[in-house]
């Protein structure tokens, strides 16, 4: 699907051994990457839209950073790219439990559609695609390595438009990958994501050359102090978000503790009355069942007297 990259005959990282401090899975990394290596990102994105890594004649970062000047807003921004024929592709990286992820991704795929000024023709839209890299499950019930969204008609699954698509690669499926992810390189961009060492990324490396340069930025950037202040301060900023989400769903819990027992209570109560209800229809039926029994044997009696009221006027 792509073209194959002449090998460089000097590896930065070829000494590198045991854990990467900075792997991948940064907003920070993936920029420093792809704004220093233009293969790597043309290749990237060939993977993950499925086309021709040469039919990509020109591609473009439209929110780039400058790693010089820390802004903790920007440390975190997806990345938006467009295509030489206008194509918009945002990716986003979610490598932390977010309980508003699918909100969210569709409020940075809008964001990203809406790329025209006021006034200007809607004609100008262009094709977007919003494409998430994560290590979640974005349904349990459902898992799969890369799939792909659009907006459809329930009843005939006509579909609406294609411009606007969500693609999700769930890195922790990668055992899911079918045949045709494969032959896009998307497996192969699951291992460099997730690579803890500096073995898996000269493995990687050695069975596909292609990833040699991506490596270089990588090993590059974990020697790079402003980049590695960068992503310490959005790590940092990470963790406070997801430490704030869990202070606020543990102070919620805590707040509402009272509502809930006595909710728990009232049904506990209603269950109890239910439990009651039902004993007393079943004893009534029982009664009614008597009352019916007691009838049938008076009936019998009053037809068995009248039987012989019968036989004693024939006589």
């Amino acid at each position: 699907m792509q073209e194959n990259k002449e090998p460089n005959n000097e590896m930065a990282f070829n000494n590198a051994t045991g854990p990467i401090a900075y792997p991948l899975r940064t907003d920070t990394m993936i920029h420093y990457v792809t704004q220093n290596s233009q293969y790597t990102l043309k290749h990237l994105i060939s993977s993950l839209k499925e086309i021709k890594y040469n039919d990509i004649k020109d591609i473009q970062i439209m929110n780039p950073s400058d790693f010089t000047e820390y802004d903790e807003k920007k440390s975190t921004l997806d990345l938006k790219v467009k295509l030489n024929n206008g194509e918009i592709i945002n990716v986003e990286l979610q490598m932390y439990f977010d309980a508003y992820w699918i909100n969210r991704s569709l409020l940075y795929l809008c964001k990203a559609y809406n790329s025209i000024e006021e006034g200007e023709s809607y004609s100008k839209l262009m094709p977007t695609t919003q494409i998430c890299i994560t290590d979640q499950n974005l349904f349990e019930h459902e898992p799969e390595f890369y799939s792909h969204y659009l907006f459809m008609n329930v009843k005939n699954h006509q579909i609406y438009t294609k411009n606007l698509a969500i693609n999700v690669l769930q890195l922790n499926q990668v055992e899911l990958a079918t045949d045709e992810d494969k032959a896009n390189n998307l497996d192969h961009w699951a291992r460099l994501f997730v690579a803890e060492t500096w073995e898996e990324m000269k493995t990687l490396v050695t069975e596909h050359p292609e990833f040699e340069e991506a490596v270089n930025m990588i090993y590059k950037a974990n020697a790079d102090d402003s980049v590695k202040y960068a992503i310490e301060a959005e790590n940092k900023f990470r963790a406070i978000n997801a430490a704030q989400y869990e202070a606020g769903y543990a102070a919620a819990k805590e707040e509402y503790a009272d509502e809930l027992k006595q909710k728990d209570e009232a049904l506990a109560e209603n269950a109890q009355a239910i439990q009651k209800k039902d004993h007393i229809i079943s004893e009534q039926g029982k009664a009614i069942l008597e009352q019916k029994k007691a009838l049938s044997q008076k009936d019998n009696v009053i037809e068995s007297l009248q039987a012989r009221i019968a036989e004693l006027e024939g006589k």
